[in-house]
Order: C-alpha cells, then sequence, then structure tokens
C-alpha cells in the first residue's frame, strides 16, 4: 500500500470527468445494461464503501449496469458491526481481505472522513497487505472537512450530523473542482421502489437480509426506511442537499434519480 497526498488525488481529479456510483438497487432495474457503459467512459469512476468488487457466485453481471472501470473507493470504512446478527455471522465487508486482494493496481482508497479507520483493517492483514503492493490510500485532511465540506454543506442547510459516505464523496469531489460529475446509485434514500443496495451486497443470502430488515435494530431495508434509525445521519437534510445540487446543475444524475428529486 502506497500513500497518497490528498493535494496529489485534487490534481488527479479537476477538470476530468467523473463519475460516483453508489449501490442503490434502481441502477440494475430501472436503468438500460448500456449504462454500465455509459459510466466507463468517464475519466474517473468512484465507487462507494463496499463496492470494492461484486459480489461473486450468484450469477449476476452487475458491471453491465454499474461499470467494470474503478479508479476510486470513497470509504467511511466503517467496520464496526451494529447488528447483533451481523456480529454474530460475523458480516463485516471491510475486514474481509478477500475484498482487497485482488483490487486492481493504482486503485484509490479514499477515507472521506478523518477517522483513520482503513489503519486498523490495514494492521489486521499488514503482512498481506505489504504482499501486494499495488494500491494507494488517502485520508481526507481534517481542515478540509470541517473548514470546506461541512462549511458546503451548512450554506445550503444546517447539518448538525454526520454525513453519509455517498454525500461526502459528492461534495469533496465537487470541490476539487471536475469538469463534469455524474452520480447514480445514490438516492440518500429517498427511493421507496427498490432496495438500497443491490442483491448481496452485504455478502450475506437474500434470506438472511431480509430477517435481517424485518430485525427491529436493523436501519434501513430500502424500501422502508425507519426513521427512529439514522446511522448518526440526517437523511431529511442529505436529501435537501441533494436536491439542490441537481436542481442548481452542479452535479448531472441517471435519468430515474432526476425523476425521484424533480
Amino acid at each position: 500500500m502506497k500513500i497518497i497526498q490528498y493535494d496529489d488525488l485534487i490534481n488527479l481529479i479537476t477538470n476530468k470527468r467523473v463519475a460516483i456510483v453508489g449501490p442503490a438497487d434502481y441502477i440494475n432495474k430501472e436503468l438500460t445494461k448500456e449504462h454500465g457503459e455509459y459510466i466507463d467512459n468517464f475519466d474517473i469512476v468512484i465507487r462507494l464503501n463496499s463496492m470494492i468488487k461484486y459480489p461473486e457466485e450468484h450469477n449476476l453481471d452487475l458491471s453491465k449496469y454499474y461499470g467494470k472501470k474503478f479508479n476510486i473507493l470513497a470509504s467511511s470504512f466503517w467496520y464496526h458491526n451494529d447488528d447483533p446478527i451481523l456480529v454474530k455471522k460475523n458480516y463485516n465487508r471491510f475486514v474481509n481481505y478477500n475484498n482487497y486482494k485482488d483490487i486492481n493496481e493504482n486503485i484509490i482508497l479514499f477515507e472521506n472522513i478523518n477517522r483513520n479507520l482503513f489503519n486498523h483493517i490495514y494492521q489486521n492483514f499488514k503482512s498481506s497487505f505489504d504482499k501486494h503492493n499495488n494500491f494507494y490510500y488517502c485520508n481526507i485532511p481534517n481542515f478540509v472537512y470541517n473548514n470546506e465540506i461541512i462549511k458546503y454543506l451548512n450554506n445550503i442547510t444546517t447539518f448538525k450530523k454526520t454525513p453519509t459516505t455517498g454525500l461526502l464523496a459528492i461534495i469533496s469531489i465537487l470541490l476539487m473542482k471536475p469538469s463534469e460529475l455524474y452520480v447514480s446509485g445514490v438516492s440518500m434514500y429517498k427511493d421507496k421502489k427498490y432496495n438500497a443496495y443491490y442483491d448481496y451486497y452485504n455478502e450475506m443470502p437474500i434470506e438472511e437480509n431480509k430477517k435481517l430488515c424485518n430485525n427491529s435494530n436493523f436501519r434501513f431495508d430500502g424500501k422502508n426506511y425507519k426513521k427512529s434509525f439514522e446511522f448518526g445521519h440526517n437523511i431529511d437534510n442529505e436529501q435537501i442537499i441533494m436536491k439542490h445540487l441537481i436542481c442548481n446543475n452542479l452535479i448531472n444524475v441517471d435519468n430515474y434519480l432526476k425523476k425521484l428529486y424533480i
């Protein structure tokens, strides 16, 4: 693993056509199979959180919809399990080395909230990671998070809780001044028709995932957003931000996402 400085990441993004792709299930339900090819034509493609690699052994070809290209993983690297079912069954993508061992050369792991949680993951697999020194890591500086990103959000609506990874990725990349920023698969849980994540995103069987969604401790099942649980985020404010970005043409989005917000 090699360290890349934040200024180097800015230089990589500035004046480039950038796509941010999230795991929302509507992409492979509402968009065409050509959407993945459209994604791949951007200069830089950023995936979110657990999209390190697509699920295997389930006869899914998600690359047709979500694209094959992958330059940056923007992630919180939140490896703490909050649900007892997840803890018991040891479902946690961020501490599964199999998700990292085959990532393509020159991939950048971008921890877009300065908690340095990836260091804990790295220490768990240090000897193995050091054998595969083919990817980069960048952590967002605290002054950028506090003085630029949070300030940007508060200029639109009052923000008191930690933003989601998706919103952090969108704003941090916007501030790097790409020539275009396209966003797909990030609805801020506004979509109630489809799940918030594609099948097997949680790396568990579908039936187990359904049981988990019915558990009172679980916070989102995608279709039924449980208002009492917000992962420490304020989803209503995030939706206000998203609408502002779309309506003011600060980002481009797919047609399904546009209909949700306009």
